[in-house]
Formats: C-alpha cells, structure tokens, sequence
C-alpha cells in the first residue's frame, strides 16, 4: 500500500507524535507502519510485565529511537521521495514460511530459553531471599557472573562457528582446486 505523496505537515504536530512510537507515522498516513510499531512497544511491554523481567525495558529506546528519526526523515523527504515510500507492516507478513525456517527456530529457542532461564533465576533468588536476609550482595553479584558466562558462552560459540566455516571453506577451496587440475589434465590427454 503506497501513501497519497503528500508529506508536507506541521512541524509542532509531527513532532508532538513523533514522541509516542508508531503515532508519528500514522500521522504521515502510514497506518501499517504505525501500528506495527505501537504493537512491537506494547509487547515489549507486555512481554516485560508478564515475565517480571524488567530488563526487557531496555530495547524500548531502540524501538521509540526508530521511530523517532523514521518520522522526521519522513518529514523532510521530497514529494517524490515520500510517494515512493511503502506502508508494510514491520514483521513478517506469512508467519507461517517465516516460523518454517531453521534460523527463525533456532533464534526462537534461544529467546525462549534465555526468558524461561531469567524467570527461574528471579524465583530463585527470591526464594532464597526468604531465608537470608542480607542477599542484596549475593543477587548482583551473581546476576554479573551469570551475564559473564552467557558472554563468554557466546563468544566461544562464535569462534568456533567461525572456525568450522573457515575450514569448510578451505574444503571446498581444496575441492575446486582438484576438479580444476582434473580438467586441466583430461583436456591435455583429449588433445
């Protein structure tokens, strides 16, 4: 769904909604975009309440950022620009081939388990707070090391991926190279 073109509002109004995600955009006529992004914020927020991880807080700027500076790069398009501009909705539009792949599955699981991970840490922690009264030391502390191996786990996953992609490629590199000489050879021998 493409806009009517027309991007020429006022500057008070649009940066009045340019301050609440996804109201900007609407404002612009882009209805698609700026529900998607009112959704993403009510989620997260959702999301946050739901789980009691109120660390999930901390992508809130990222999306009200976006959306944000979306707005006024909206504002200061030319005519033709802003005509250009499409109203999608900012998540996939065919769940189902998006869940199908293994990426997505994958990426899924690792939210999943970091979340599930969180809320049983917090319960824990809790619970051990009933019988200890001074564990306000023992939960940063913790909450730091646990955070510090998750990194570290990261990390080492990373260099090994990149360590077994390197190798297949050289491999593959190896097996190019002996396809090429045997090619080499049976047009010598068909001479």
């Amino acid at each position: 769904m493409t806009n009517n073109g027309n991007n020429r509002r006022s500057s008070f109004f649009t940066l009045c909604f340019s301050l609440i995600p996804g109201a900007g955009e609407m404002y612009f006529g882009l209805y698609h975009q700026g529900l998607s992004l009112m959704g993403w914020v009510c989620a997260l927020f959702a999301l946050s309440s739901i789980t009691q991880i109120g660390e999930l807080i901390c992508f809130f700027p990222v999306i009200w950022l976006f959306s944000f500076f979306h707005v006024h790069n909206l504002r200061r398009m030319s005519v033709e620009e802003f005509a250009k501009v499409e109203d999608k909705w900012l998540f996939p539009s065919d769940w189902v081939n998006f869940m199908d792949g293994q990426k997505t599955k994958k990426y899924v699981a690792v939210g999943l388990l970091v979340i599930g991970g969180l809320m049983l840490w917090d319960v824990l922690l809790q619970f051990i707070g009933l019988y200890f009264d001074n564990m306000w030391w023992f939960r940063g502390i913790s909450t730091r090391l646990i955070l510090g191996i998750l990194i570290l786990a990261i990390g080492i996953h990373m260099l090994v991926k990149v360590g077994k992609n390197k190798e297949d490629e050289e491999e593959e590199d190896d097996e190019e190279e002996e396809d090429d000489e045997d090619a080499a050879e049976d047009e010598i021998v068909e001479k």
